[in-house]
């Protein structure tokens, strides 16, 4: 991580700057690589704000990201104007390393709703439920959620195009697991999706729209 911030800071230093320079990163990464990451650029005289990001493709399209910002705060003010071009609310979150550990309560979030939704439609289906009618019913209550709104349409129609893909979410589970074990969380939950999409990988499938999930569960190549 080190070579990496040196790597940054170089660029930025041939490029003629780098004191005063701001860096807000939104991607996702462990919450131990987002700290020194900011301890070796802060030495080269560069802030780091580590911002990850949910909302999807079409948050970003929209503009109603939502940012977990890590930091401190006179970083993350002066990143704040920035980001709200292309984000409905972007808050702090804690110091170095806080946007990462949030965005990792998120996708642990995210990938239990994924299963939520994947499961009681593969269910409906094996037991002879009309599935379109399954997905109506369940989002308008207590089952209801952003998984059965946005991905259940795509379940309904064999649209396996990502989206977030099963490889992206591989990795993001990954790291999440890695700070469980930091922090002694358990995460059955997530252990239990990230083995599935790991099965999915295996076959091919990482490049598929999470959602396929469904597939998985369900059992039947025909559908696939």
């Amino acid at each position: 991580m080190a070579a990496c911030a040196g790597a940054i800071a170089q660029g930025y230093k041939s490029a003629g700057r780098s004191d005063g320079l701001l860096i807000a990163d939104h991607s996702t990464i462990l919450p131990e690589a987002a700290i020194e990451l900011f301890q070796e650029l802060r030495d080269q005289g560069i802030g780091f704000v580590d911002a990850p990001i949910t909302g999807g493709s079409m948050g970003a399209q929209k503009g109603t990201l939502t940012v977990f910002c890590g930091g401190e705060s006179g970083h993350i003010e002066a990143a704040m104007p920035t980001m709200k071009c292309y984000a409905k609310r972007a808050e702090r979150v804690g110091g170095p390393g806080a946007g990462q550990t949030m965005k990792a309560a998120n996708q642990i979030a995210v990938a239990c709703s994924l299963l939520g939704l994947c499961e009681a439609l593969a269910f409906a289906k094996n037991s002879g439920l009309d599935v379109a009618q399954t997905r109506e019913l369940l989002s308008l209550g207590a089952a209801g959620s952003w998984a059965f709104e946005n991905y259940g349409p795509k379940i309904l129609n064999l649209d396996w195009s990502p989206g977030f893909t099963v490889d992206n979410q591989v990795k993001d589970l990954a790291y999440c697991e890695e700070a469980a074990r930091g922090s002694g969380a358990s995460v059955p939950g997530t252990e239990l999706v990230h083995r599935l999409l790991r099965s999915m990988q295996g076959k091919g499938e990482g490049g598929l729209t999470t959602a396929a999930l469904y597939l998985e569960l369900l059992g039947q190549q025909e559908d696939r």
